[in-house]
């Protein structure tokens, strides 16, 4: 079973069982919100924490995001459902998003600063493993650093399973705390990001009509897996250096009897930096 087997698999499949591996924030957000706008869509979210799982599935939410209970309530028992067994997820599954944690590296070089991709590594070892040679797109939906889709597109690898794989990535945009209303927001974006490959744009393709009934087409931008990946790390520090730079604004205002909401009107008005 290889590329060819791949393709001819997912070509204009209609995709009808999801998984997410992971019950944290942005994976519980993520499928809840799917789950209530593809209801013939089956998803299963797994994570080895049981006090996560028994709390997802019939709480109290082991976190909190605005909204969030209501919406399981809506679909928990019907077309979404929580586990722990990780074989029963990956197996039932077409289409399996990845969200789990990336912390720092606690030893070796880069430790305290550089971020380890180990939990990743050993989930695409258990996934090729509960895969038992099925294809599978993997999407990666988690913040993550550069190149974690190619670290488990070269385990996958080497883990020598007969399974063929697709990695691609779909990097979480929406606020901590805010995630319901901008994951339901009508006008929200997605970055899909494939390879460019026979299979890697069946699997786009693929991830594309899945998303169709919450987020059309024309509304997802597509690139390679490694921009997609940077594009995140990449907002997320214009908007640290936005905030730095208003931050020292205001102190300057403070000191001189500036208007800050005049002098960031007035910046707003130029194009290059506004709104």
């Amino acid at each position: 079973m290889g590329t060819d087997e791949f393709i001819k698999e997912f070509k204009g499949a209609k995709i009808s069982r999801v998984a997410c591996l992971g019950a944290g924030p942005v994976g519980t957000c993520t499928m809840a919100t799917m789950a209530s706008r593809m209801p013939d869509v089956q998803f299963t979210v797994f994570d080895d924490n049981t006090n996560v799982v028994c709390g997802c599935q019939s709480g109290p939410l082991p976190f909190f995001e605005p909204g969030l209970e209501e919406l399981l309530d809506k679909v928990r028992g019907k077309n979404l459902s929580f586990t722990s067994s990780l074989d029963q997820a990956v197996a039932n599954s077409q289409v399996i998003f990845v969200s789990i944690n990336t912390p720092l590296k606690t030893t070796g070089t880069g430790k305290g600063k550089a971020p380890d991709l180990s939990g990743w590594e050993n989930m695409a070892r258990r996934v090729s493993k509960a895969s038992n040679g099925a294809h599978k797109i993997l999407v990666e939906c988690s913040p993550l650093p550069i190149s974690t889709g190619e670290t488990m597109r070269k385990v996958l690898a080497a883990c020598g399973h007969p399974g063929t794989f697709e990695v691609l990535c779909l990097p979480s945009f929406h606020r901590g705390g805010n995630a319901v209303e901008d994951l339901s927001n009508a006008e929200t974006k997605m970055l899909l990001g494939s390879q460019d490959t026979p299979a890697g744009q069946v699997a786009r393709d693929t991830i594309t009509g899945l998303l169709g009934p919450w987020i059309s087409g024309d509304r997802i931008v597509h690139s390679n897996v490694w921009s997609a990946e940077i594009s995140k790390l990449a907002q997320n520090a214009f908007i640290a250096q936005r905030i730095s730079s208003v931050n020292a604004v205001s102190m300057l205002c403070e000191k001189t009897g500036a208007d800050l909401e005049e002098v960031m009107r007035v910046i707003g008005t130029d194009s290059r930096l506004g709104p």
